[in-house]
């Protein structure tokens, strides 16, 4: 199909011209190919869509899902994530270090050291 030039495709039965939707990028060939045809504008129209819901799935921008997370959602997550280490860190470090590595207070880390007794 790619190897099949525009000419040749303005002259195809509708399946080609169907297939060729899938591997030609100029839009202005498919405008001009499919002018008129209001059911293979259709099927552009839902490509097209399908494409683009699936570039912003695989859209990653830390920046970006801080905000649409909220700020504060975020930074619920790190105090999380700083606690699962300062936890780890309880079986072999003292108390003092592992606040100063992992930024929570003495008080945070003691609570931590509560609850991993409880465990």
């Amino acid at each position: 199909m790619k190897n099949l030039g525009y000419n040749n495709i303005r002259n195809a039965n509708e399946l080609e011209k169907l297939l060729y939707l899938f591997v030609c990028s100029d839009e202005e060939q498919l405008d001009e190919l499919y002018e008129g045809d209001k059911m293979m504008g259709s099927i552009r129209k839902e490509a097209n869509q399908l494409v683009s819901d699936l570039d912003l799935m695989l859209y990653y921008d830390k920046e970006d899902l801080q905000r649409q997370i909220g700020e504060e959602r975020f930074e619920k997550g790190v105090l999380q994530k700083q606690k699962e280490v300062a936890k780890k860190m309880l079986e072999k470090s003292d108390i003092s270090y592992i606040a100063e590595v992992t930024g929570l207070t003495i008080e945070e880390i003691e609570a931590l050291k509560d609850e991993t007794a409880e465990d």
